[in-house]
Parts: C-alpha cells; sequence; structure tokens
C-alpha cells in the first residue's frame, strides 16, 4: 500500500500518467477508505486531469495542486470483517452522539474508528469517555485499545493498567490487554501476565 500510495503521488506531482495514478490511489482506498491523503490524491490526479484539457489561454494563471503525504504504520487498519456491518454500528453510534455525548456510545465508537484507522479521531472520542466516565473500567480499557491500535504502548499500558487495578472482580480480557501490551514494549513481566 505504501509503494502503490508512493508512486501514485509522484506521478501526480510529475503530472504524467494519472489514469495510472488514479487505479493505485483506488487499490489503496479499497483497504483505507477513511484514508484523507490518498482520497485528497484522487481528486488532485482528476483536477491535473481536468486542467490538462483547459488551454492556456483560458486559464491565464496555473494554480498548484499539492498533495499529502501519508505514513503507513501499524496504526493504520483497513476495514476488517463484514464492512456493511460496521458500518452500522458507526452509523447507530453517530445518530446518538448527534443527540447526546455518551460516554459508553464515544467509547465504543472510538474502538470501531481505531480500527479502521482514525487514530487521532479515536483517541478524542476515548479520552472523552474517560473525561465524562472516569471510574468505568470498560472505558479505561477501551481507550488502552485506541492507543494500543496507534502503536502506542507506554500509553495503552497506562490505562490498562488502571483498568485491571480498578476493574472489581478482575477482568480477564483487561489482563490480556495488558500483556499483550508488555510483549510490545519487551517487557519481562510479559508471560506471567499472559499465562
Amino acid at each position: 500500500h505504501q509503494r502503490r500510495f508512493d508512486d501514485a503521488v509522484s506521478l501526480i506531482d510529475a503530472n504524467v500518467e494519472l489514469d495510472l495514478a488514479i487505479a493505485l490511489l483506488d487499490s489503496v482506498l479499497v483497504d483505507f477508505p477513511d484514508l484523507l491523503a490518498a482520497r485528497h490524491a484522487r481528486g488532485t490526479a482528476y483536477a491535473r486531469k481536468w486542467l490538462n484539457t483547459v488551454p492556456l489561454q483560458l486559464l491565464k494563471v496555473r494554480p498548484s495542486l499539492p498533495t499529502y503525504s501519508a505514513h503507513f504504520s501499524p496504526g493504520i487498519r483497513g476495514a476488517p470483517g463484514d464492512t456493511v456491518l460496521l458500518n452500522r454500528a458507526l452509523a447507530d453510534y453517530a445518530r446518538v452522539l448527534s443527540q447526546e455525548e455518551l460516554p459508553l456510545t464515544l467509547s465504543s465508537a472510538a474502538v470501531l474508528d481505531a480500527y479502521i484507522g482514525n487514530a487521532a479521531r479515536a483517541e478524542r472520542m476515548a479520552r472523552r469517555a474517560v473525561e465524562l466516565l472516569p471510574q468505568s473500567t470498560a472505558v479505561l480499557n477501551n481507550l488502552g485499545v485506541v492507543l494500543f491500535l496507534a502503536g502506542r504502548y507506554t500509553d495503552a499500558r497506562t490505562s490498562f493498567e488502571r483498568a485491571v487495578a480498578e476493574a472489581q472482580p478482575p477482568d480477564p480480557a483487561y489482563v490480556f490487554n495488558l500483556g499483550r501490551t508488555l510483549r510490545e514494549l519487551r517487557d519481562p513481566g510479559t508471560t506471567p501476565m499472559l499465562r
């Protein structure tokens, strides 16, 4: 995906083989439909194609059509599983949140956003959920999930540790999440925690 995106941007910036650039971006957008840099780049390719059809005399001046760079990382996710179900869940959560800012809804929507690659938005929603309902271990756990999926393991560890410490009775899912995070951090406590 990184190679296709970078090749497409290079073609667009050089104003050559724009149809190929669009095809490359389409293949990226299949797995990353919310990657704004790719959508912007595809729009720019179409804009350049249009500009190429307009006589210079009519343009009078030439616009700049820059593109954004995008660095793919383990924190970026495509939409796994059945995207119809995912989109229905997101639509229902969005409808709830349009009426009232409910912390459990924010927290659940944040997790789905994190899985499809909306890391910044997911973190904002997860942190807001914690602000609204700080005593909820489920909300703390979901903040950890969002941070983990973004590759921010040290921050995820803090959230998971709080969830594990505050859950009564202890929740095995929180302990597992903490163990997975310790493994990413190469912490010696990983094996006992996962056991």
